[in-house]
């Protein structure tokens, strides 16, 4: 996992939205949305709950 992804999983457990990260990171909510297909398939979850363990 890259760097970037992993703080968007912080971001993501910390309860933010992808706007949110996208605000913070300087990305398109969009963009935070490809990233987390990414983080989900390199963890192997299906959503966003799967990042809260």
């Amino acid at each position: 996992m890259t760097a970037q992804e992993a703080q968007i999983v912080r971001m993501v457990r910390e309860g933010l939205s992808n706007a949110e990260i996208g605000a913070r990171l300087f990305l398109s909510p969009r963009t935070v949305e490809w990233h987390l297909g990414r983080i989900y398939d390199k963890l192997n979850v299906t959503s966003r709950r799967g990042l809260q363990s």
